[in-house]
């Protein structure tokens, strides 16, 4: 390949990624103006964490379990491929740091790569949580991922935020302000939100 070509090409890429960045930039200031709004009518927005565990992610159901959430009408604000390394597992689950089943937890959770999610709408807490199932897959209600694909507590495919603390403590556990778009705007979000 010629050097002015290749010179080119790279002027072609430096432009492609400064658009994808102003229009990234727009996009927030414009979800910014929406979640305005959404307050003014006195829908608060909260932001949940979610992480497709290892045997989801093994079983092929990745797809299958973001689908869900989105067809709800949560909105995906954040998401990577991770391997999740041993002291941010002990961080994310030190509440159960006392019982006796917290070594497996950590080493089932950096078994094998996550898919994390961090998701924002009206009462996301709730509806990620009704969407994922009960904790115990044989409790949970049919049409819930783990009423559909789980058969154990310790596979039990997803795991969602407990409370709008821990859904804005657990999502700054797993992503970085700039890995983060909150509020923007879908023009499907005045079918989902009032």
């Amino acid at each position: 390949m010629s050097q002015r070509r290749l010179t080119s090409n790279l002027a072609n890429v430096t432009e492609a990624s400064r658009w994808s960045y102003t229009f990234f930039e727009r996009a927030c200031i414009i979800s910014s103006q929406s979640q305005n709004r959404m307050r003014q009518k006195g829908n608060l927005l909260e932001r949940t964490l979610i992480i497709v565990k290892p045997d989801a992610v093994q079983r092929g159901l990745t797809g299958e379990i973001i689908r869900r959430f989105e067809a709800r009408g949560l909105k995906i604000i954040g998401m990577k491929l991770m391997q999740v390394d041993r002291a941010l597992a002990e961080r994310h689950y030190d509440v159960h740091r006392e019982r006796p089943f917290f070594p497996s937890l950590v080493e089932y959770i950096i078994s094998a790569p996550v898919v994390v999610m961090a998701l924002e709408g009206t009462d996301a807490i709730a509806a990620a949580r009704a969407t994922i199932g009960a904790t115990k897959p044989s409790e949970a209600a049919p049409g819930s991922i783990r009423g559909d694909y789980g058969l154990e507590i310790g596979r039990n495919l997803a795991h969602g935020s407990d409370s709008v603390e821990n859904g804005k403590l657990e999502a700054a556990n797993f992503f970085n302000a700039a890995e983060l778009c909150g509020g923007w705007a879908r023009d499907v979000d005045r079918w989902v939100f009032e």
